[in-house]
């Protein structure tokens, strides 16, 4: 069976009126295209319904799984529940302080001492604390305070003094000491491996050296996971920038394409025919009872579209569009082929008459 090829224009008009549906798919379901939406659909074609775009939002790539981490393996010997955090008098820091009060102050100082070698903390907390209300800007006192809070176990009234007094005074080395260790009393080994770093730069202390070697393997493996999900979040943010970029030269490269596919290829190249089914008149035209089936025919197979050349109204249609359509140019030229294939075929016999 030979198959009837199409002719240049009738793939052109094709080519124009797939271009229009693939903007436009509501086209589809206007009734004079029910036929052709039913043999899309005879071919398994899947018609999205009327008032659905076809846009498919662009499914992300598929980013690569979260590794799920395991847990870090830490030694947490030794490890306390947070205490509720006292907050215990500090004084007034603007208040005038008197040589008297240096010298009660230093005396409730000596007292607190004796009291904490002789193991009697809650004495030796309460005679700091009447210490630093006398001197409420020594920082040392405030040190010494949260050294006897770590003693007592609770870390957090112990930082919270330390923050206090670092406020006051930021190169005390004690109060890194002590705030490091309660940080390592309930398991913040980061931070207690900050601040004892910090201790032992202001001031050499064996037994700041010694609790930083007993923090340190902790807060290294800690540090280690953190750097390793920064990588991690940074490969991922590299591959995603990286998928936007090729999306975007990819979007750019098929704006060309489709701008360049638009231009005339000639003069006598047929239009698109965006404005086919939204023209008046053309409407009308398909609307009649005897171009109606030929359009469908033709729709179904464009080769068909010889058959209709000598049918006066399929002729004027088609001259319809082209004056509608065709770029200025295009349709003189067709004219004048015309005119020249006419003029070639010699004189006719009512010429010769």
């Amino acid at each position: 069976m030979v198959v009837a090829r199409p002719t240049n224009e009738q793939v052109q008009l094709l080519r124009a009126f797939v271009d229009l549906c693939q903007k436009n798919p509501e086209m589809l379901h206007i009734p004079e295209l029910q036929f052709y939406r039913q043999y899309l659909e005879s071919l398994g074609a899947r018609i999205p319904p009327a008032g659905q775009s076809t846009a498919q939002p662009k499914e992300d790539e598929p980013m690569e799984e979260e590794e799920v981490e395991s847990d870090i393996e830490l030694d947490n010997t030794g490890v306390i529940e947070p205490d509720e955090g006292m907050d215990l008098p500090a004084g007034d820091a603007n208040a005038e302080v008197t040589e008297e009060m240096l010298e009660q102050s230093d005396e409730k100082r000596r007292a607190a001492v004796e009291a904490s070698n002789n193991g009697d903390l809650e004495s030796a907390l309460k005679l700091y604390t009447e210490a630093i209300c006398l001197n409420p800007g020594s920082a040392l006192l405030h040190a010494k305070r949260a050294g006897i809070l770590v003693m007592m176990k609770k870390p957090v009234a112990a930082i919270r003094d330390c923050d206090k007094a670092i406020a006051l005074n930021p190169n005390v080395a004690q109060l890194y000491k002590y705030r490091g260790w309660a940080n390592r009393l309930i398991g913040r080994w980061e931070e207690a491996h900050h601040d004892l770093c910090m201790a032992s730069k202001l001031d050499c202390d064996e037994e700041v050296f010694q609790w930083l070697k007993e923090v340190e393997p902790n807060a290294k493996k800690l540090m280690e996971h953190k750097r390793k999900l920064e990588r991690k979040a940074d490969d991922r943010k590299a591959r995603q920038e990286e998928r936007y970029r090729k999306a975007a030269e990819e979007q750019a490269k098929r704006e060309k394409a489709d701008g360049e596919a638009k231009k005339p290829e000639e003069p006598s190249s047929m239009p698109n025919l965006g404005g086919l089914f939204s023209d008046p008149e053309l409407l009308k035209i398909f609307q009649d009872p005897e171009l109606a089936p030929a359009f469908q025919d033709i729709m179904a197979n464009p080769g068909n579209m010889f058959k209709y050349m000598n049918n006066p109204k399929f002729a004027s249609l088609l001259n319809l569009m082209k004056t509608k359509f065709m770029p200025p140019g295009g349709a003189q030229g067709g004219a004048n082929a015309g005119t020249q294939n006419q003029e070639e075929k010699g004189p006719t016999t009512d010429d010769v008459d």
